[in-house]
């Protein structure tokens, strides 16, 4: 009788903190869900182990109860890892959430949930939960479970365009905001490559006014500039503008040649501070007043042909070149000295008879609206060109005038030079494509592509090595 009692008043006691949990669960949304979706991983997993593991997941849940559903990819991974390492104890702890009672009602199946997983495979795992659940405390739920709305919500934070913020050396304050205003600001939207529009009613003239930058690279409008090398790149692609500055990009030092990079706007606020950080720093920055985007390429080459047109009108060459291209300046200089009475000219590798894509789904699609004619005027490829400096401006001007194309190769070198009459000379040391590093070929071409950050240093330090002679 005495027993009976005991047991009565241990099933009231059990009750009791049942409903006491139950209780406290409500106070979390979907905390219940989420709870019969650890307890459903890892079906054939040792229940001991199971419980135990999904016990130490639910804690996770319990105050990151917005993170991903594939937590139970991870629950079933420490499951896996724990039984077959011997890492979690076989007594299932007191809070699990999977019950004795229904364990019994529903036995496990005795059966590996993944058959040949290794203890890789399952480090693997637990290394990209933890660097999510990271990053999801760093910045936020959007930055996990809605990535679309955070790009959203970050293209609402005020413009860095027309801000007042200033840095020692730069246009600033007051006189700052007055030249901004007097610059048209870049739509939201890029080119379509598909619409057929005069590329006037796309670009917008203007760059971020930056005289340090001017001054650097050009002063006195380029007098003493015999080559002007301008590098196109995007505004997240630092490390490959720190490694040409680290090698080729070194003879920017000299009187006559100046070298600097040309970039558009974006709207990572984040982003533009280190632009404006990189621009005071190295004062080799060109802003242009356009989305950075493969879309609009066509609109970064016309910006620096206009910023060439409007500060450095006096240099003799301007090499238009990628920021993953390694350029041998030395043999590039002997190039302009063999042809420096050359007039109305672009050098490059020459491509001929080439023919528009007519396939939609295509990177490089033309419709027959943008361009009918079966085959493209040739054209000097684009990863790097070199122009004589009489033709920029006209160039400028009459790349406005023309159907808007996304080729900017095509459009610049071929389309619009085609219409101006202007020669193109294909140059076998503009190779324009990777090649094998040696210190040979590395000597004989003017410019070679694919070029990675860690690969500029090592072969600029081929190409300036004396101690190989190569014929």
């Amino acid at each position: 009788m005495k027993n009976t009692k005991q047991q009565q008043k241990q099933q009231q006691q059990q009750q009791q903190q049942s409903q006491h949990h139950r209780s406290n669960d409500t106070r979390y949304p979907n905390f219940h869900q989420k709870k019969r979706l650890l307890a459903s991983c890892g079906t054939g997993i040792p229940q001991a182990t199971r419980s135990s593991t999904i016990n130490i997941a639910s804690n996770i849940l319990f105050h990151q109860h917005n993170l991903p559903s594939f937590m139970c990819l991870g629950t079933l991974a420490v499951a896996a890892a724990a039984e077959t390492q011997q890492l979690v104890p076989k007594q299932a702890g007191s809070n699990a959430f999977a019950s004795s009672t229904r364990s019994k009602q529903q036995p496990a199946q005795q059966m590996m949930p993944c058959p040949g997983l290794k203890v890789s495979h399952v480090i693997f795992v637990i290394v990209i939960l933890i660097t999510i659940v990271f990053y999801s405390s760093l910045n936020g739920r959007h930055f996990i479970l809605e990535p679309r709305r955070y790009a959203n919500h970050r293209k609402n934070d005020p413009s860095p365009v027309g801000s007042n913020r200033t840095l020692p050396g730069t246009v600033g304050g007051g006189e700052q905001q007055a030249l901004l205003a007097g610059v048209p600001q870049p739509t939201a939207q890029e080119a379509d490559g598909e619409k057929v529009i005069k590329t006037r009613d796309l670009y917008h003239p203007g760059h971020l006014p930056d005289a340090a930058c001017v001054t650097n690279l050009c002063p006195h409008n380029g007098t003493d500039v015999t080559l002007l090398i301008l590098v196109t790149s995007a505004p997240t692609h630092r490390e490959q503008r720190l490694a040409i500055r680290q090698s080729w990009g070194h003879y920017g030092s000299r009187r006559d040649i100046s070298i600097g990079f040309i970039v558009g706007q974006t709207d990572e606020a984040r982003i533009e501070d280190q632009l404006a950080a990189e621009s005071y720093m190295y004062s080799d920055l060109i802003r242009g007043n356009f989305i950075d985007s493969y879309r609009n390429l066509t609109l970064k080459t016309i910006s620096l042909m206009e910023w060439t047109k409007l500060h450095c009108p006096n240099a003799s060459f301007l090499l238009k070149t990628d920021d993953d291209m390694f350029i041998n300046v030395p043999k590039l200089l002997q190039f302009m000295e063999a042809h420096g009475n050359q007039r109305r000219t672009i050098f490059g590798r020459l491509a001929k008879k080439w023919k528009p894509i007519r396939n939609k789904k295509s990177k490089y699609y033309v419709s027959p609206e943008q361009y009918y004619p079966p085959v493209f005027p040739p054209f000097t490829t684009g990863p790097a060109y070199l122009l004589t400096a009489d033709i920029i401006n006209e160039m400028y001007e009459k790349s406005l005038s023309q159907t808007y194309l996304k080729l900017e190769d095509v459009y610049t070198t071929g389309i619009v030079a085609q219409l101006l009459n202007i020669h193109r000379i294909n140059v076998k040391e503009f190779l324009n494509r990777r090649i094998a590093f040696n210190q040979c070929n590395i000597k004989k071409a003017i410019s070679i592509h694919m070029v990675k950050n860690n690969e500029q240093l090592d072969l600029w330090k081929k190409q300036v090595d004396t101690s190989v002679a190569c014929t």
